[in-house]
């Protein structure tokens, strides 16, 4: 870890041991310590089909996000009532609608795009507060590396755009379009094996 990341973590108790009293602070706008919070506001948009063996384990680590959208696919099992539990705002999904779509039903321009078996790792999470505290419009989004679970242990994967600006991109599939004005977080997300 970063020492600058490793002492803001220690100075604003950005590694959370009391969600509660958190919550409480950052709606005055105030850290645990009186750290300030938040210039920038940040929506995640997770598409999810029949995921309810890890889809809790995903929704629990986006303490950092301000709004959580999950877009159900016809899903059969408990997905629903699990991405309710953490307080996400659920969509059923409609065959008819364009990608893009979904975006706009976020309430905040900056989105995390997740896969239901990625989870956010502790750095990366410090890093998107920090993001969050000091964002440029410069970039229309982000780059993010990969932890991938695997048989052999875990392997590490190529960076994919996942934190966009949903004005200054498209979407052709769950995930946003490569675009030009771009750069990229140390922080990775895990992906699980199921």
């Amino acid at each position: 870890m970063r020492p600058y990341i490793a002492n803001y973590a220690r100075n604003c108790s950005l590694v959370f041991s009391n969600e509660g009293e958190i919550a409480a602070r950052r709606g005055k706008g105030l850290g645990r310590r009186g750290c300030y919070f938040v210039s920038v506001r940040l929506s995640c948009l997770l598409h999810a089909r029949n995921d309810e063996r890890c889809i809790g384990r995903s929704l629990e680590s986006l303490r950092v996000c301000d709004e959580i959208v999950v877009v159900l696919h016809e899903s059969r099992d408990q997905s629903r009532s699990i991405a309710l539990e953490y307080g996400a705002n659920v969509i059923v999904a409609d065959p008819g609608k364009c990608w893009q779509d979904y975006a706009a039903r976020c309430k905040h321009d900056w989105i995390l795009c997740l896969r239901p078996d990625e989870t956010v790792s502790e750095v990366l999470e410090v890093e998107l507060y920090l993001w969050k505290e000091a964002e440029s419009a410069e970039f229309a989004g982000y780059r993010i590396a990969f932890r991938e679970e695997t048989s052999a242990g875990w392997q590490s994967r190529p960076a994919e755009l996942r934190l966009v600006n949903r004005r200054k991109v498209s979407w052709s599939s769950e995930l946003p379009a490569s675009v030009s004005a771009i750069d990229s977080f140390s922080g990775e997300l895990q992906r699980l094996r199921i």
